[in-house]
């Protein structure tokens, strides 16, 4: 199994990410491939895009020899030899990548074969940006790291602080409380990334209102973000509490990734019974 060496498990899941973004970036240099061409199992619409960069990833996880289940957006869950789970997201950013922003993302976080919060079983991370080609990765009690650099996430400062804030509709009213507390707001379009800044100390805070995020979305750049010293929170109306989500294509959560919880306590008091959960 992948996960008995996570330093192996680790390069081969890096080789198979850059080996996809590679080949993706050949056949779509300028954007692209936007043409629906089905739905995946979660009911949302398949570009040929995703469709070319989940079957190249899965051409190079066999290539790589990966024997164990496989989780993924377009092709749902399928059962492997071995009792280890990978939840991949070939294409986080689709919209990005299909009209030419350079701004998207692979992820693939490797854990244990388990139906109850999988986020705490992911063992090893790999997040791999595009079209840069910076990849970010973790494995779970030794670190966070960008392209071979420690990475820690940054302490609030009010005065300079940027958040990412991305406001579903219906929404807008939840969203003042960020808008209003931040320095400097974006949105950029791939959540996988995104977090992967917090955990960088790029940004002080993703947050994702509206339109739930899925389990393969998140599940590398969660334990990026917290190897790296951050907290992932789920949010419901006015309430924060840590997510626990299974390895499904379906499950969401509306979820806010912070580098210094220090920031949130103004925003959502008291805080710190559900930091000590």
């Amino acid at each position: 199994m992948w996960l008995d060496d996570a330093e192996l498990a680790q390069e081969k899941m890096k080789r198979v990410a850059l080996r996809t973004g590679e080949e993706l970036l050949k056949r779509f240099p300028y954007g692209g491939g936007g043409d629906v061409v089905g739905k995946g199992v979660d009911g949302t619409y398949t570009h040929s895009i995703d469709k070319v960069a989940e079957d190249l990833l899965f051409k190079y996880l066999e290539e790589e020899g990966f024997r164990g289940s496989v989780l993924s957006e377009e092709r749902g869950y399928i059962r492997g030899m071995e009792p280890e789970l990978m939840v991949v997201d070939p294409l986080d950013g689709t919209s990005n990548a299909i009209r030419g922003v350079p701004f998207y993302s692979i992820s693939l976080a490797l854990g244990e074969e388990r139906r109850e919060n999988w986020l705490e079983a992911t063992q090893v991370g790999v997040v791999l940006e595009l079209p840069s080609e910076r990849t970010y990765w973790a494995i779970k009690g030794r670190g966070a790291y960008l392209d071979g650099r420690r990475i820690e996430v940054r302490p609030y400062r009010e005065e300079d602080a940027i958040f990412s804030v991305f406001v579903g509709r219906g929404h807008i009213e939840e969203a003042l409380r960020f808008l209003k507390a931040a320095s400097k707001i974006r949105y950029l379009g791939s959540a996988a990334l995104e977090m992967c800044l917090v955990a960088a100390g790029a940004l002080d805070l993703f947050v994702q209102l509206g339109t739930g995020i899925r389990t393969f979305d998140i599940a590398a750049s969660s334990l990026i973000l917290k190897e790296a010293g951050g907290v992932l929170f789920a949010i419901e109306g006015e309430m924060l509490y840590k997510p626990k989500m299974r390895a499904t294509p379906t499950e969401r959560r509306c979820i806010v990734a912070v580098g210094d919880p220090v920031l949130l306590k103004t925003l959502y008091p008291p805080l710190d019974d559900v930091l000590k959960e």
